[in-house]
C-alpha cells in the first residue's frame, strides 16, 4: 500500500511540474505594440513557443528550419508564437520598430511577442535561444508536450540525425507521448535583468 501511495504522489508531482499557470501572463505583440493575454493566442490544437532574438547566431543558423516549420504548423491549425525576451536589452536592434522589421523580413509563420519582464521565460523555465516549447492548453495551465532543442544540429540542417520537435509532433498527432519529451537546448543564453 505504501508503494502505491508513493507511486500516486510521484505521478501527481510530475504532472504538476509539467503544467504551468499562464492566467496572468500578458505579452506585448510586436506588430501592434498592444498587450495581449497569452492564453488567447494558444489554439485548441496546441502551440509552439519559440524563444528567439535578432542577434543570436544560433537563431540565424536555424532560420530556414524555423521558417519551414512555422509555415507548415500554422497551416495545420497550431498556434506558432515567437518570443523575444530581450527587448530594451539592445535598444538599437531590440526595440519594437526593429523587431517588427526583423520579423517581417524573416517571413516566419506565426506571431511575434516581446517578453520584457520575462514572465513567460520564468513560467516555462526557458534558458536558451532558440528554445522551443510544444504545449497544449488545459484551462489556465500549459501542459508541456516537448521542450528543448529543435533538432540535434544547430549548425547544419543537412546533418541533422534527430528531429526532436518534428518527432514530438508526429507522436502527438498519432495520440502517443513523444519518446523524447525534453532535450537540452543549444544556443545563446537568455539574459535575465
Amino acid at each position: 500500500m505504501k508503494a502505491f501511495i508513493l507511486y500516486i504522489f510521484f505521478v501527481f508531482t510530475i504532472s504538476a511540474a509539467n503544467a504551468q499557470d499562464i492566467s496572468t501572463i500578458n505579452l506585448k505583440e510586436v506588430k501592434t505594440g498592444q498587450s495581449v493575454d497569452l492564453k488567447s493566442k494558444i489554439s485548441s490544437k496546441g502551440a509552439f513557443i519559440f524563444f528567439i532574438d535578432d542577434t543570436c547566431p544560433f537563431v540565424d543558423s536555424y532560420m530556414s528550419r524555423l521558417q519551414d516549420f512555422s509555415q507548415k504548423q500554422s497551416g495545420k491549425g497550431y498556434a506558432v508564437l515567437f518570443i523575444n525576451p530581450h527587448e530594451n536589452n539592445n535598444p538599437s536592434t531590440d526595440n519594437l520598430a526593429e523587431m517588427k522589421k526583423y520579423f517581417s523580413a524573416k517571413k516566419l509563420g506565426g506571431v511575434y511577442f516581446s517578453d520584457t519582464d520575462h514572465a513567460l521565460v520564468k513560467a516555462l523555465g526557458a534558458t536558451k535561444l532558440p528554445e522551443v516549447f510544444f504545449v497544449k492548453l488545459n484551462g489556465n495551465q500549459l501542459s508541456i508536450i516537448y521542450q528543448g532543442a529543435i533538432d540535434n544540429n544547430p549548425q547544419n540542417a543537412g546533418e541533422v540525425s534527430n528531429n526532436y520537435l518534428s518527432d514530438a509532433v508526429s507522436a502527438h498527432e498519432a495520440g502517443k507521448k513523444p519518446s523524447t519529451s525534453k532535450t537540452p537546448a543549444l544556443g545563446c543564453r537568455i539574459k535575465r535583468f
